[in-house]
């Protein structure tokens, strides 16, 4: 469970040699990759200088002679750490261990931003990339442990297969390397309208805005490298305050939507073929982001309506939004695999439409509901919902038909204000995974933060048996691995009659949703009261009729989460009765000083689609 943060505290550590006073350290117990505020005086300006948390460098997101926003290193160790300035310490800070959240929300990565301004991307090794509204580029590990930050613009984000990223901001189009290395730049004055994006095609996509220049290239396709291979038009939109828009794809065009058609024509929905040229501009209305169809065309919200059209341009069908009560809300149109089309209204209700326009759901929603995000798989979607405006926010998962398949905790209500999402939610490729970022406080640029959150996307199995196959239990039980909030089941070593026998072993049974899953995760959360505990994962494998080893390292002194993915899932459920069975083994793989040595467990679940 995350702890709340402490208030700043004032100090005065001086180094007279070089002049550097901190005042104030917020906070002065920051946990691994969690985000600090050194202010003082002479603290200089980074360039040339270094800075390291324990002799481990740190993460900088903002570098004044009054103030630094750095990031605590994950390599960092625990308890009191000195702050060292170019090899002179500068301050101290008592360095805690990150503690995943409660339920769903498996974890949070605050940043001194107003807001993340698009969704986030994922790479192809999990790699999670968001962008501040300060002009700030995360890149986030897979379990929430901050892998770097650049100063890289506003724009939005992507990703291609091999990894190199792409973004955007009043300097132009940048690409950076997984490691942080920025590749090219492609410069410009002017901020985007939408993108960058990378095309089915593996080309990057963009659109210049004419709102702040005259002298723009219009939409833009460049190969990874950097090189412009095709511009053309003027377009206008993104007004002074608004984000930059998405580009959606299908098998032939880039669509996005702009205020104005190419070199002032007729505003709406423009099209450009793959690889360049504009093919079409649909002038019924600008709205919110348009949703490319895996049939081929587009669909998108007019003033009034939701419109399908094919890729050449021409109708489908078109749904008055007045047929159903409402007009459409923040959550836009999205598709789904087999072409249906959804969208929220203004009733608080989802609208869906089967491939050829007919209706295929219109009901009421638990809430008030905004960001719809179908699940890549199409079988659920995701909303963020609240009682009431200025209330709690917190996700909810429904089926297309509109039955609710989970809520999550409640985002948190800081300062006043409540932590809710500022554009819309990123779903991994196998929907078990998804990432958002929020608005915060919005307060001045000293003191502004926000979040990266990650939650559970799919189903999950929770334990309903634990069996003590050796060891024995001293507190605790099946109820404290239900949820993440350091209420532990306790164990010691236990009798063992061979090399071979793990003194602390444990079985955990579930059930499954189905039988016949795509995918599976399994998440263990524990600690050891002494280093050098090995830790053994196992699942029973129903075809084998054995337990296969899914994991294996070392336990740590401190609440840890392990999570891995079971390839080919289906074995792992019994295809009858639909029973999980995971096996815990504990044992000493080094030297143990303190004995006996305990082990507790917080959490054990299983994740599945």
């Amino acid at each position: 469970m995350i702890k709340p943060l402490l208030p700043s505290v004032v100090l005065l550590f001086t180094v007279a040699a070089h002049s550097q006073t901190v005042t104030s350290l917020d906070p002065p117990d920051p946990t691994r990759s969690g985000l600090v505020l050194v202010r003082g005086t002479g603290l200089g300006s980074g360039n040339g200088q270094t800075l390291t948390v324990g002799g481990q460098p740190v993460h900088i997101a903002r570098w004044s002679s009054t103030l630094i926003e750095l990031f605590v290193p994950e390599q960092a160790s625990l308890g009191s750490q000195p702050l060292t300035l170019d090899g002179t310490q500068i301050a101290s800070l008592q360095v805690r261990e990150r503690s995943p959240l409660p339920g769903r929300l498996t974890w949070r990565l605050k940043v001194p931003d107003q807001y993340i301004i698009t969704r986030p991307a994922v790479g192809p090794d999990g790699t999670i990339y968001a962008v501040g509204n300060y002009g700030h580029l995360y890149a986030v590990a897979p379990d929430g442990a901050l892998k770097w930050v650049r100063s890289a613009g506003d724009g939005t984000v992507d990703v291609d297969a091999q990894g190199r990223i792409y973004c955007a901001g009043g300097g132009g189009i940048q690409a950076y390397s997984p490691e942080g290395d920025r590749l090219w730049t492609f410069a410009f004055n002017t901020p985007l309208l939408a993108g960058p994006a990378v095309g089915p095609d593996g080309k990057i996509y963009a659109v210049d805005n004419l709102r702040w220049s005259t002298s723009v290239r219009g939409a833009m396709v460049f190969n990874r490298d950097g090189q412009l291979l095709w511009d053309d038009g003027a377009f206008y939109g993104r007004g002074a305050n608004d984000a930059p828009h998405e580009i959606t794809f299908d098998n032939e065009n880039a669509y996005f939507f702009s205020g104005s058609g190419p070199n002032g024509g007729t505003p709406g929905l423009a099209a450009i073929t793959l690889g360049g040229g504009i093919r079409w501009v649909n002038g019924n209305g600008v709205g919110r982001p348009p949703s490319g169809l895996s049939v081929g065309g587009v669909a998108y919200i007019a003033s009034s309506t939701v419109e399908n059209v094919d890729e050449t341009g021409s109708p489908r069908w078109s749904r008055s939004l007045w047929d159903f009560g409402g007009y459409q809300t923040k959550g836009d149109v999205v598709s789904t695999p087999d072409g249906s089309v959804f969208t929220l209204i203004s009733n608080s209700r989802l609208i869906g439409f089967n491939p050829d326009g007919s209706t295929r759901v219109h009901t009421p929603l638990v809430d008030i509901p905004s960001w719809l995000t179908p699940r890549p798989d199409g079988k659920a979607f995701l909303v963020e919902t609240m009682v009431n405006f200025g209330q709690p926010k917190r996700i909810r998962s429904f089926t297309p038909t509109g039955a609710q398949l989970w809520a999550s905790e409640e985002l948190p209500l800081e300062g006043g204000t409540a932590i809710s999402i500022f554009n819309r939610i990123k779903i991994t490729d196998d929907s078990l995974t998804a990432y958002f970022g929020t608005s915060g406080p919005m307060t001045s640029a000293n003191t502004a933060y926000s979040y990266l959150y990650a939650i559970d996307a799919a189903e999950r199995s929770l334990p309903t048996g634990l069996q003590v196959v050796r060891g024995n239990a001293t507190g605790g039980g099946l109820a404290e691995l239900q949820s993440s909030d350091d209420s532990r089941a306790e164990f010691l070593p236990g009798v063992t009659f061979g090399s071979a026998d793990a003194p602390i072993q444990l079985v955990v049974s579930g059930t499954a949703p189905s039988a016949t899953l795509e995918a599976m995760r399994f998440r263990l959360e524990s600690r050891a009261t002494s280093s050098n505990i090995g830790l053994q994962i196992e699942l029973w494998d129903f075809v084998a009729g054995a337990y296969t080893s899914v994991w294996g390292g070392t336990s740590t002194t401190v609440d840890s989460t392990v999570e891995i993915e079971a390839a080919n899932p289906v074995r792992f459920v019994d295809p009858t009765t639909r029973a999980l069975k995971a096996r815990i083994s504990y044992r000493a793989v080094g030297p143990v000083f303190a004995y006996p040595w305990r082990v507790g467990i917080d959490r054990a679940m299983w994740t599945v689609r």
